[in-house]
């Protein structure tokens, strides 16, 4: 059954002053909102109107961590339900700096206003749908409108120079075969609010960082890096920008980057369902989803493994830190791979500051031996690591095709032998599964059907000690492809 529309009335700061029936309007098939937050000198401003996507739905309706000494949303669904008196904020303590308060309120309340200027210099494109059906995605659906041809980027745009810096670093580009300059955009931070965060695990002061990013109802995935991590963040953007600059299906599309604030951003387009770790832990995947996911991750790597020659050529290149946290789920179980700050290309193989900040726990045995650094290593040596990581997230999507089980939970690799599971394993702890030949344990009955037999069998031929062993891209795909015939 679909739902019909709704009104809601639609105002900004003094706007809202106005009677109702000189009030805009607008409709919605989600819920209606009303909003106060805490201004300059205590000033308390209003705005009302129409949630429009998933995105406003999780950040003003279903935001747990919203703090109501400073802005307050209410949100509703029914005729005209947000008007009468706008949610009382509560008093805050002396100790709350006012600067503090400024920043986060004028952040929420500007982004409240996009909302309501996206919406009148653009058609509404929601489908109807039910509303219970999308608060129930709102958990696992970042946006419906995360198309990334149809981003509207009135943030400086990449290929506008008037908006573009261009960094005097030298070190831009030396030792890449990629060129002298990288393209570096200013202030996206005023145009783009960090939602939530998608990172799983504790990570170092030197990690990299993911979030939800939201530009009026636009959704974009925001990486952060801090400026101690400058190197690996240019070494990311030359990846997007210089071999990675055709579009393909599995490799997680570049938008812009920026570093005018604390933090070095890269802006990239936001797939419908997060992170393929976040996916996991949320969607319960049938037999076509684990097929599909597993041949579109295969078919990501085998493109970033390639070399490709002509007009839309590549070189071809390693990723070097494969993991479920960087592998993004698109609509109909479709991953799309990023995180490439420390990729490996022919010209650049020597760099080994990936052991130290890397997603350990993916790592192959032949990269956390303590001589690793003793041996001469080539590009094909990486991409057979990149075959053992990639073994460990066939392994991570079968188990959550479970044919015993309705209510199989998400475990990360490894994580039998690890005693702390809100962070990252360290080398040393790795090592020590490593040495002792631990592998994820595979559950008995997949001995029993025929399909998850075979793929087993291919796991474990993907994660063998021996590299010599390990499957190729090419011997995955055929048998991917006679699985599902």
């Amino acid at each position: 059954m679909m739902q019909s529309t709704v009104s809601c009335y639609e105002c900004a700061k003094e706007d809202c002053d106005l009677p109702d029936e000189r009030l805009r309007l607008c409709k919605t098939e989600i819920n209606c909102w009303k909003y106060s937050h805490r201004a300059f000198e205590d000033e308390i401003q209003y705005s009302r109107g129409c949630i429009r996507s998933f995105t406003q739905y999780e950040l003003m309706c279903n935001n747990t961590e919203q703090d109501n000494t400073r802005h307050h949303y209410q949100c509703c669904l029914g005729e005209f339900c947000n008007n009468g008196d706008f949610p009382l904020l509560e008093k805050y303590g002396d100790g709350v700096g006012a600067l503090t308060i400024v920043l986060i309120g004028l952040t929420l309340f500007f982004l409240s206003i996009c909302a309501i200027t996206a919406y009148r210099t653009k058609p509404n494109k929601n489908n109807a749908s039910s509303a219970h059906s999308r608060r129930r995605h709102a958990t696992v659906m970042f946006t419906a409108k995360s198309n990334s041809d149809s981003i509207d980027t009135d943030f400086p745009s990449v290929d506008d120079s008037s908006n573009q810096e261009y960094s005097n670093d030298p070190s831009i580009g030396n030792g890449s075969g990629f060129g002298t300059s990288v393209s570096i955009q200013n202030n996206l931070p005023k145009y783009i609010s960090l939602v939530k965060s998608l990172n799983n695990s504790k990570y170092g002061p030197e990690q990299s960082l993911l979030y939800l990013g939201c530009r009026q109802d636009e959704c974009v995935i925001v990486k952060t890096y801090p400026r101690i991590a400058e190197t690996r963040w240019i070494r990311e953007i030359e990846i997007y920008t210089k071999l990675l600059h055709f579009k393909h299906d599995n490799i997680l599309q570049y938008i812009a980057s920026d570093k005018s604030g604390p933090q070095l951003w890269i802006v990239t387009h936001c797939p419908s369902s997060g992170t393929l770790i976040n996916y996991l832990k949320e969607v319960p995947l049938t037999e076509h989803g684990m097929f599909q996911a597993c041949k579109s991750l295969t078919d990501g790597l085998s493109y970033l493994h390639k070399e490709i020659k002509g007009k839309k050529g590549k070189g071809a290149m390693a990723h070097r830190n494969l993991s479920a946290e960087n592998v993004f789920v698109e609509k109909n179980t479709v991953c799309v791979i990023g995180g490439f700050e420390y990729a490996a290309t022919n010209d650049w193989i020597a760099e080994f500051d990936f052991l130290e900040h890397a997603y350990k726990r993916y790592m192959s045995p032949e990269l956390l031996r303590p001589d690793f650094h003793d041996e001469i290593w080539s590009l094909t040596s990486f991409q057979q690591a990149d075959i053992y990581s990639l073994s460990l997230i066939f392994w991570e999507i079968c188990r959550m095709y479970d044919t015993e089980s309705d209510s199989v939970i998400y475990v990360a690799p490894f994580s039998e032998w690890l005693t702390n599971y809100s962070r990252e394993p360290t080398i040393q702890e790795m090592r020590e599964l490593i040495a002792d030949d631990r592998k994820p344990g595979i559950p008995d009955h997949w001995q029993k059907d025929p399909i998850m037999n075979s793929l087993k069998s291919m796991i474990e031929a993907c994660w063998d000690t021996n590299v010599s062993e390990r499957w190729s891209l090419e011997r995955i795909k055929k048998m991917l492809l006679t699985l599902t015939r």
